[in-house]
């Protein structure tokens, strides 16, 4: 069991998902040339919580959602970090007529206690990662950011490295 005084607090993530973390960070400073000034905010506390990994940032909460539509059909794909954990998902969107038809699931869900579900791609997350890129660089897609922040944040602060092969929590994992 990991001794909470410590150890730092760090996502179930292997060295093996560190693409995850460089890809994300890549179309995140992407999305900045065409965001919003209220979205380029809330993407600096992302882009700071992605850069911390395997870590956790616990005074930020926040997500990106990446949509693009043709016709009556819309895919999305998005990332949720917070304090208890980090998620990849995807989604459709299909107007029936008499509304909007959504659906939505994760595809990949890590938590600060050893918890690590895979929904889809097995380990290998490539294919998700270059959708969700290849949307963060077309000019059509449409950027939902969202950040709450509790506590105070310093972005100026250097990001706390730290090496995946050393997350403690990797101790604790089975499988």
């Amino acid at each position: 069991m990991i001794d909470d005084e410590s150890q730092p607090l760090t996502f179930g993530l292997f060295p093996l998902d560190k693409p995850i973390q460089t890809r994300l960070l890549a179309a995140c400073r992407a999305l900045l040339q065409r965001a919003t000034p209220a979205q380029v905010h809330d993407l600096a506390y992302v882009i700071h919580a992605l850069q911390r990994l395997p870590l956790v940032t616990p005074e930020i909460s926040a997500g990106v959602e990446l949509a693009t539509w043709q016709a009556q059909s819309g895919v999305r794909r998005g990332f949720e970090i917070n304090a208890d954990e980090f998620t990849l998902t995807t989604g459709e969107s299909v107007d029936c007529g008499c509304g909007m038809d959504h659906e939505s699931r994760k595809v990949l869900e890590v938590g600060t206690e050893a918890m690590r579900d895979i929904f889809e791609y097995g380990d290998d997350f490539s294919e998700w990662l270059n959708l969700f890129c290849e949307m963060a660089e077309d000019d059509g897609t449409e950027i939902d950011v969202h950040c709450d922040l509790d506590g105070e944040v310093d972005l100026y602060a250097e990001p706390e490295p730290m090496d995946w092969a050393d997350n403690p929590l990797l101790d604790e994992m089975t499988w």
